[in-house]
């Protein structure tokens, strides 16, 4: 399966982020935003991106959206609706001083609820960022998968 990736805001993980993505998805679509073109080109020439002109480009290309800096995710999470329900839509955010890196995670769907798409995409982001996370105290994942057979249709008995 080709992974149709966005991300909004080039920060200095970016380039560690797109050797894992590429490492685990050769085949990736990956589109940048050219709203920092100088460091846009530079990461295109060394991995197959593409330049888009503006963050709607990308989220309209995208089906993982991963946004990289503090500044865009405020003004990105007040402008959640502007994102389809299936899109899966990471927020990374990199301390310098604490070399820590953060994943908040936030999808557009307003339950937060995650289909199994979008936990995939999360598990394959993570997986590609391992190389850049510095040894931590500890990482917690949780997640709780609800079973098709479980889940019905309003007005529908459950089997007994």
């Amino acid at each position: 399966m080709v992974k149709r990736i966005g991300i909004l805001g080039i920060t200095d993980l970016t380039e560690v982020l797109l050797a894992g993505l590429f490492r685990l998805a050769p085949d990736a679509h990956v589109f940048l935003c050219a709203d920092s073109l100088h460091r846009a080109e530079d990461l295109a020439r060394q991995f197959p991106c593409w330049i888009l002109d503006n963050d709607r480009a990308v989220i309209d290309e995208a089906d993982l959206i991963v946004v990289s800096s503090a500044a865009r995710a405020a003004e990105h999470h007040q402008q959640a609706a502007t994102y389809r329900p299936s899109q899966t839509v990471v927020y990374v955010q990199t301390e310098s001083e604490a070399s820590q890196v953060t994943l908040s995670l936030l999808t557009a769907t307003p339950s937060m609820v995650f289909s199994a798409a979008q936990i995939d995409d999360l598990l394959f982001l993570l997986h590609a960022l391992l190389p850049a996370i510095k040894t931590a105290n500890s990482i917690e994942l949780s997640y709780r998968i609800s079973p098709s057979s479980v889940l019905r249709q309003p007005g529908s008995i459950l089997p007994g």
